[in-house]
């Protein structure tokens, strides 16, 4: 997981059985200024709160860290969210440029693969295709 998308719910539906999960925090790369210690205690805790009871987590902050995790449990693959651009993108970019590094498999939401097209321009001309993809996507 990462802090642009924690729903393991749908990680689990692409990575049955897991041996291991993690947290790739990126916080650091968002600002040069250094951001609140509660925000980064927040986020971890939301992955945290989002894994199953029973699991342990590992918080990562480098492409070189998830690397080493990686190792550490002997993974075939990584599966985790796409990241489209920023900080998190950055990282996932620099972890497969490591030699030897886990092949990595990202997934993208629907919603978020129907929604990106129309992302073109800012918010206000976004807004008039919300009600369409709300239509499209809410379960009734």
């Amino acid at each position: 997981m990462h802090g642009d998308d924690i729903d393991v719910d749908r990680l689990l539906l692409r990575a049955k059985d897991p041996v291991a999960f993690a947290y790739a925090d990126a916080t650091a790369g968002h600002t040069t200024w250094q951001m609140a210690p509660h925000v980064g205690q927040f986020r971890a805790s939301a992955a945290q709160g989002a894994v199953p009871a029973d699991a342990e987590m590992q918080l990562l902050s480098t492409a070189q860290s998830i690397a080493d995790w990686a190792s550490q449990h002997n993974m075939e693959q990584i599966v985790a969210p796409y990241a489209p651009v920023g900080p998190m993108r950055d990282m996932l970019t620099a972890y497969r440029a490591i030699d030897g590094a886990v092949p990595l498999s990202l997934f993208r939401r629907p919603l978020d693969s129907a929604a990106w097209p129309h992302a073109t321009k800012g918010f206000f001309p976004f807004r008039k295709h919300i009600p369409a993809l709300i239509g499209e996507f809410v379960r009734r």
